[in-house]
């Protein structure tokens, strides 16, 4: 049963990723430039990250309309659920 206290994990994980936003921009800058070149388009890199268990920033709704389409985040957390759930039933061996 899910206590009040279990929002406070949102916050660590908030607080304990936010430098890894910062440490990923030079990498997605190279990236950006790389598909610029390649495709003659102008790119804006757009940072969705979901945890394992389907673990997703406060602020994650902000990112996902600067992208264009219907994305649904409960179905994005659903698939990776799933995906999670498949690797590892496959590395336990679990049927």
């Amino acid at each position: 049963m899910a206590s009040p206290d279990d929002d406070d994990d949102d916050d660590d994980y908030n607080h304990d990723h936010d430098h890894d936003d910062a440490n990923n921009d030079d990498n997605n800058k190279d990236l950006e430039i790389e598909i610029e070149r390649m495709w003659v388009l102008k790119t804006t890199t757009v940072l969705v990250v979901i945890g394992a268990l389907g673990t997703i920033k406060k602020d994650m709704e902000s990112y996902i309309n600067k992208i264009p389409g219907n994305i649904n985040i409960h179905e994005l957390q659903k698939i990776t659920l799933l995906s999670t759930t498949h690797l590892l039933r496959r590395a336990l061996s679990i049927k």
